[in-house]
């Protein structure tokens, strides 16, 4: 009997301070200060001392005193402050977030692993992994794509990156005859076929198919599309305009001025940089920079005639605005990029499946198409844009560049008026060339889309039964052809009413998994294929937060388990959980069990 008082009193003593630990690790907070050693000050200090402290001040003021009980505890050893307590209490936090993740996983039918990697403010690499499956523990099947961790790597050699992912995902009690997919980018040490990260996988587990993401790849088509030099140009013009008036406060507070006198109701008022990595993050640079085209104009007006430093960058950066192809190009790449925006969203949801990711590709490549077959109506409502926007700033009409009879630096056809010499060497070309990528690049696995897409309402026929005999490699066992042909037969015959535009994960909850247990394992693999690694992606972004500089010498123990914590905000950590782990790991100086 005294004995489980003095347990339940030795608990309730931890319990605030567990909790005030996993609060900052949730917040993103940093635990530790400079002088956070020691015996915690019960008044407020001469010298910060973290917020991790201060917070349990904060608990004591607010009267918890089950948090002064353990304070006030003779055993200068058993305060559990110390940051190796610290350490151990966000591990045990992070390990009980993960196994929920890994119960959940291991019970899906399938999963696939998603992974990138970036360098840490220490000049670390860090992999990110993550894993994608749909979650049927709710009333309706979800996507799920779940961080469990960072990994350092030192080698990023394909030998190693696939001993490090695989001995992770062993650690994990991953079950790997359930692996299906794998997402990377296109790095030759992680997409090659030879020896790359996927193909060593592959060899140890076949039916594991490798997926480009999808937004590196519509990234890339942009990027090769804009290559064209006249545009090429006028990206690196209005970079370079951004950031005059971002980095120099005279140049910033003239244009604040212009808008201010012009357009007071105006939302936006500052230049957004181009993004030197993501081509489709530099729609928003675009859009901002020719809804103030206007003001720029004025502004550096403003800024040539001044005696100021930058007075010669404004007089170049006017000169270039003012060129026809400059001009021209500015708004083809305005078209162009709204054109790929709303894919590049989608693309970027974790709802998105692979199915519904390829015929939003298909339907954006005819829309391209169409687009190429009326270039003259298209084209011409962009010149007239630009031509009654050069003649209000400007006073001048979009004029043909000088050219000569031996030209080798720029495009010289044979054209009559300005609009078709403009048409054929900027609109045409860029449409062509984005045509082209995106069919390259996006389309690129449509083999695996032609498997599975027997199944698929409007593509689903009795007829098709045969070509089941290329899915059998994701059965485990044996599986009876006659049964699963008979099983599809029936499947073809339920879709009859099923809108052909539906949706995988809509599908699944058509598809009865008791009825139809081999189709419903199948379109459930199709669903898991990954897409996109945005969701890892998304993690370097707490990696950012929580390893800052002068957190910069964290241990990766520590770094990996805040990460996860943080990611899982939503997943409830019980502190009693969190007990009766560490007193289960070893003996403690206080009675915990």
């Amino acid at each position: 009997m005294q004995r489980a008082k003095e347990v339940e009193k030795n608990r309730n003593a931890l319990k605030p301070i567990i909790e005030t630990i996993l609060f900052c690790a949730e917040q993103e907070l940093p635990l530790r200060g400079d002088h956070d050693s020691g015996v915690l000050s019960l008044t407020r200090p001469e010298q910060k001392d973290g917020k991790f402290r201060a917070l349990l001040r904060f608990r004591l003021d607010a009267g918890d005193e089950n948090l002064r009980a353990q304070i006030a505890n003779s055993a200068k050893n058993a305060k559990y402050l110390s940051p190796d307590i610290q350490n151990e209490i966000l591990e045990t936090g992070a390990n009980i977030v993960t196994n929920k993740i890994i119960n959940k996983v291991n019970s899906a039918k399938c999963f696939s692993i998603l992974v990138d990697e970036t360098m840490d403010v220490a000049g670390k690499e860090q992999l990110s992994l993550c894993l994608r499956y749909v979650d049927f523990s709710s009333k309706y099947p979800a996507f799920r794509e779940d961080f469990v961790g960072f990994i350092p790597i030192t080698d990023q050699t394909s030998e190693n990156l696939s001993k490090v992912i695989l001995k992770r995902c062993t650690d994990l009690h991953l079950d790997m005859a359930k692996l299906v997919g794998q997402g990377y980018d296109g790095a030759a040490n992680m997409s090659g076929h030879l020896s790359g990260v996927q193909t060593r996988i592959r060899q140890l587990y076949p039916k594991t198919r490798y997926v480009h993401c999808a937004s590196h790849r519509l990234n890339l088509a942009l990027s090769n599309t804009m290559s064209l030099p006249s545009v090429r140009n006028c990206l690196g013009i209005v970079n370079e305009i951004a950031n005059l008036f971002r980095n120099h406060s005279n140049a910033n507070t003239t244009f604040q001025d212009v808008i201010q006198k012009h357009a007071p109701e105006s939302k936006k008022r500052r230049l957004v940089r181009l993004c030197e990595t993501r081509f489709i993050e530099r729609h928003e640079s675009i859009i901002s920079f020719v809804e103030l085209f206007k003001f720029i104009v004025l502004s550096l007006e403003i800024i040539s005639s001044k005696t100021w430093s930058i007075l010669s960058k404004a007089s170049a950066f006017l000169a270039a605005v003012e060129k026809s192809d400059i001009l021209l190009s500015l708004f083809v790449c305005e078209q162009l990029f709204s054109l790929t925006l709303p894919l590049s969203v989608q693309l970027q949801e974790k709802s998105m499946d692979f199915v519904s990711a390829m015929n939003r590709a298909k339907e954006l490549i005819r829309t391209l198409h169409q687009i190429r077959e009326t270039a003259d109506g298209f084209f011409n409502d962009i010149f007239q844009t630009a031509s009654q926007m050069s003649k209000d700033l400007f006073d001048t009409d979009l004029v043909v560049p000088r050219v000569t009879s031996r030209q080798t630096t720029r495009a010289n056809p044979p054209c009559t008026t300005p609009e078709s010499h403009f048409r054929v060497t900027i609109f045409i070309p860029c449409v062509d060339a984005l045509i082209q990528n995106m069919t390259e690049r996006l389309l690129v696995n449509e083999d695996i889309l032609s498997s599975f897409q027997i199944l698929l309402p409007g593509f689903a026929a009795i007829d098709n039964a045969e070509e089941l005999k290329n899915l059998t490699i994701y059965f485990e066992e044996q599986i009876s052809m006659t049964a699963l042909k008979s099983e599809y037969r029936l499947w073809c015959a339920s879709l009859s009413t099923i809108d052909p535009t539906i949706e995988v994960l809509k599908l699944l909850q058509h598809c009865d998994a008791t009825y139809f247990k081999n189709i419903h394992y199948l379109l459930t693999i199709l669903a898991t294929l990954p897409v996109t690694t945005a969701s890892v992606e998304r993690t370097f972004s707490t990696l950012k937060r929580i390893k800052t500089l002068p957190r910069s010498v964290m241990g990766n123990e520590r770094l990996s388990a805040l990460a996860v914590i943080a990611v899982h905000w939503d997943i409830k950590i019980d502190p009693d959980e969190v007990i009766n782990n560490m007193a289960n790991k070893k003996k403690r100086k206080i009675l915990l069990i």
